[in-house]
């Protein structure tokens, strides 16, 4: 009887221990679930391509042109002093004063009625007549001038009354007239009339004569 119940004992203590082995050993083919992970890793951000900047190339440097020079102004020459032998201050009555050119060629005539020189610049005349001569010194033109005024340092003359200029081809009137001696150029204003020489006899042509008047 003794052997018996040791024999029941022993099989139930290894069924209880084949129980215990069975309960801890996991079942084949069921994986066993993974623990989360409790810290995620930081997001990296992602960088974004940087547009490279073209580096401007500069340009070479450009040379300084250097500053003109101004053109020289152009002067006029002053005209040349004219000479009148006449005392200041005293009337001169009859002068005949002749004018050459540098090469000795007659240019121009003065016959002065009376002349008085007012001061070193000014000479006043009256009853003056002005002959004026070509390059070949034949007579080109007079001038009668009744009252007038000359300036000495610039060589014109005013006239202020019954001005009358002759060429062999016209008569030209008016009131008054300046006239410069050096270029042999003027103007007169005031009534101006022109009479034109009639040459049909010379010519033979029979137009007849004409005449131009203005002011």
């Amino acid at each position: 009887m003794l052997s018996s119940r040791k024999i029941l004992v022993l099989t139930a203590c290894a069924a209880l221990g084949l129980s215990a082995v069975a309960a801890e050993k996991p079942v084949k083919g069921k994986s066993t679930p993974k623990k989360a992970t409790t810290a995620k890793k930081a997001a990296t951000p992602t960088k974004k391509p940087v547009a490279k900047v073209p580096t401007a190339t500069p340009a070479p440097a450009r040379a300084t042109p250097a500053p003109e020079t101004p053109p020289a102004p152009e002067t006029t020459p002053k005209p040349t002093r004219l000479t009148l032998p006449l005392p200041r201050g005293l009337e001169s009555k009859g002068v005949v004063i002749p004018y050459t050119d540098p090469t000795g060629k007659k240019t121009m005539l003065f016959r002065i009625g009376t002349g008085t020189r007012l001061d070193d610049d000014r000479v006043k005349m009256r009853d003056l007549v002005i002959e004026t001569y070509d390059e070949d010194g034949i007579k080109e033109m007079t001038i009668t001038l009744p009252s007038s005024q000359m300036n000495l340092a610039t060589r014109v003359i005013a006239g202020d009354r019954n001005v009358t200029v002759e060429r062999n081809d016209f008569q030209l009137t008016g009131d008054t007239m300046e006239f410069n001696t050096e270029t042999k150029q003027g103007w007169v204003k005031g009534n101006v009339k022109m009479i034109i020489h009639d040459f049909s006899e010379e010519t033979g042509d029979t137009a007849p004569n004409t005449g131009k008047k203005g002011s």
